[in-house]
């Protein structure tokens, strides 16, 4: 019997088969296209990269789960993995059969489970696969991966013995941004699969608190103190009446147990609306729109380390850390970060917020850093297709 696995996975780079790939036609593509040679495959498992940068595509990744799965028929059985920091969550220890009640728990699992906070380890949720003995693995994420050259590896040794054909699925939020895609092409060339690119707008996702671009994860529901950390640098004055807008929106969605601030990060200093936190009074509410707009002018360069060091002072649950570019030291940024977070438990939810005439977005790599590492969520949005 011929044997799949469906793996939902993050960046790699190279495997071992000599067929080319078959890339899906823009008009409609599949997230998970049969085999190009049509053959049916009857052992599946499903395993996706769950850390806080896919929280907003997650939604659509269940989306089609569930489809997929409504496809499977009774020969078949099926598994779902999820990356985890080092044990991946895993729907079943073997292979399910295919049935109406397999199903139902399977969409529970998925809901419960997926689009998490936390790091992942890709290398651990591919062993877990392979142990399966799969016969066709698809691969889908929305980024890159750190240790690309490791993930290699360690497929292209484990698909020496198991000769496993690779689909690879691109959910792609920047078509600017699409150097890593080069890997899953390269996955799916060499190991007799399929490619799927799958243009994806982080701006369509749901909106936030107020109905605006700052979103708390399901995980953060409880979180009552919000500090709200912006880039206030001469780079984000023709963004700024959009970003005006949006914390004026996020601020006026607070309900009275929430306490926050407002904090700008601006050249050798931070201005900030209070030293402390406030509560989300109506007058508070009043004072932060008088402060967005008569009293920040965003001007000269990104100095962020002040204003993070009183972000942290506040003891907030959630940071809301949004820029439009790199900072003067990015690992100082990260080395601080790192020093205030030991010993608490702050998340920081990071947003790239640019447009199309930001061309240097390397920087979004360090906000999905900060995001994963403090078990936030990151979220790139485009200034200008952002309502008012």
């Amino acid at each position: 019997m011929k044997q799949v696995a469906i793996l939902l996975a993050g960046c790699m780079s190279a495997m071992c088969f000599a067929a080319g790939p078959t890339t899906q036609p823009d008009r409609g593509p599949s997230f998970f296209p049969p085999p190009a040679d049509g053959h049916e495959l009857r052992r599946i498992v499903f395993v996706c990269e769950s850390s806080g940068s896919m929280l907003n595509c997650f939604p659509v990744v269940r989306r089609q789960l569930d489809a997929k799965l409504e496809t499977l028929v009774g020969a078949q059985s099926f598994d779902v993995l999820f990356t985890g920091t080092h044990n991946p969550a895993e729907l079943s220890s073997a292979l399910i059969p295919v049935s109406d009640a397999s199903r139902t728990k399977a969409r529970q699992w998925i809901e419960d489970e997926g689009g998490r906070a936390g790091g992942s380890d890709m290398i651990s949720a591919i062993e877990k696969a392979f142990a399966l003995k799969p016969e066709l693995i698809y691969l889908v994420d929305n980024g890159d991966y750190a240790n690309n050259a490791a993930i290699l590896r360690r497929i292209d040794y484990l698909n020496q013995a198991h000769a496993v054909r690779i689909n690879t699925t691109a959910m792609i939020g920047d078509a600017k941004d699409t150097g890593w895609t080069e890997t899953f092409q390269t996955i799916a060339r060499q190991n007799g699969g399929v490619y799927t690119p799958i243009p994806f707008d982080a701006s369509d996702v749901p909106a936030g608190i107020g109905g605006s671009i700052f979103a708390l994860a399901p995980w953060q529901a409880r979180a009552e103190k919000i500090v709200f950390l912006c880039d206030a640098s001469g780079s984000i004055l023709n963004k700024y009446a959009t970003l005006r807008r949006q914390l004026s929106k996020a601020v006026g969605g607070l309900s009275p147990s929430h306490s926050f601030n407002l904090i700008f990060m601006q050249e050798a200093d931070s201005l900030s609306q209070a030293p402390e936190l406030l509560k989300a009074t109506a007058e508070n509410k009043r004072a932060a729109d008088d402060l967005l707009e008569n009293k920040v002018i965003p001007r000269g360069e990104t100095n962020p380390i002040p204003a993070i060091d009183a972000a942290f002072a506040q003891k907030p649950d959630v940071i809301f850390l949004l820029t439009d570019g790199d900072f003067p030291d990015n690992m100082a940024v990260l080395k601080r970060i790192g020093e205030l977070s030991a010993g608490r438990h702050v998340q920081i939810n990071t947003i790239a917020f640019v447009n199309e005439a930001d061309t240097d977005t390397d920087f979004s790599k360090l906000l999905q850093r900060i995001a994963t590492d403090s078990g936030g969520v990151y979220r790139k949005v485009n200034e200008r297709k952002v309502g008012i």
